[in-house]
């Protein structure tokens, strides 16, 4: 399911009191593991992209984006820096192989200063504005990274890795919601939960990405919010998506299991307007093409 609205991390739910240590961690392991699953899923399919953009394997967050009942948590377990600071880096990713850490804090990059703003309200700015300027700085060739470590100022040559576009985020919440945002996908933490194994995972964040990597939201801003036009781009980022996953070799069958499983469970509003397969169609669709991808 989709929704074009675009919602940065700005929930209202960081404003709250995450709990202490296990659930931080349990917050870091659900975006490592998207990240992880939608880093494979660009890389192994840049060639059926016809548009590319940087993958750097990195996750980033800053204090800002964390109310303050959190940012002591946050500044004694993770060391995170009102600059965009490195949460997690995926293995083998452009961002591995530059040798940046978890904790490694991004003052500037090829010399400009990196945002550090820290208002009242929590704010994704901060990451948001760093991850396009690394994406700006890459386009042009390798980006030099001013870091903040416990041993030092040091800095780092990230190179360029092409694949195909999309940037991750989980949004902290109980629905079962993911969103394509242009190019930002957006989980609620309810979904990342609900999937069973990495397949099905796979198949949330695939779908997504197909949404912003065939411009669905330009699509449809041309020919209009009818729900005809919208239900034509569900089911071809379900077909696109389900092409996407198999391709990075996860199991496209994952897809039929997962929605009939929590197909039910999804915004009735959404399924009863028009706008999107019923629950049972659905399945069977996904179970059909599926069943036509080579195996």
């Amino acid at each position: 399911m989709m929704r074009f609205c675009f919602l940065p991390l700005i929930i209202l739910l960081l404003g709250s009191s995450i709990p202490r240590d296990a659930g931080l961690l349990a917050l870091q392991v659900q975006d490592m593991r998207v990240a992880s699953i939608g880093h494979r899923i660009a890389t192994e399919n840049t060639a059926r992209c016809p548009v590319r953009a940087p993958q750097t394997g990195l996750v980033l967050h800053s204090l800002g984006q964390y109310g303050a009942a959190n940012r002591d948590a946050m500044v004694n377990q993770f060391g995170v820096s009102p600059y965009p600071t490195i949460w997690g880096v995926v293995a083998g990713s452009a961002a591995a192989r530059a040798g940046l850490y978890e904790g490694d804090v991004i003052t500037a990059v090829n010399g400009v200063a990196m945002p550090n703003t820290l208002s009242r309200k929590p704010s994704f700015k901060v990451v948001e504005a760093a991850e396009y300027a690394l994406e700006a700085a890459l386009l042009k060739g390798a980006a030099t990274l001013s870091l903040g470590r416990k041993s030092g100022v040091k800095s780092a040559q990230l190179p360029l890795a092409l694949a195909c576009p999309s940037l991750f985020q989980i949004v902290p919440g109980s629905k079962l919601t993911a969103t394509a945002a242009g190019r930002y996908v957006q989980l609620s933490s309810a979904i990342v939960d609900a999937a069973k194994g990495d397949d099905e995972l796979a198949f949330i964040i695939a779908h997504e990405m197909a949404h912003n990597i065939l411009d669905h939201k330009a699509q449809l801003k041309a020919k209009g919010r009818a729900a005809k036009n919208i239900r034509s781009t569900e089911v071809e980022a379900d077909q696109f998506g389900l092409t996407l996953m198999h391709g990075a070799g996860f199991d496209p069958h994952a897809a039929a299991r997962f929605w009939a499983r929590v197909g039910d469970r999804m915004d009735a509003g959404f399924l009863r307007d028009g706008t999107h397969l019923s629950p049972a169609k659905r399945t069977v669709m996904l179970q059909s093409i599926a069943n036509r991808l080579p195996r």
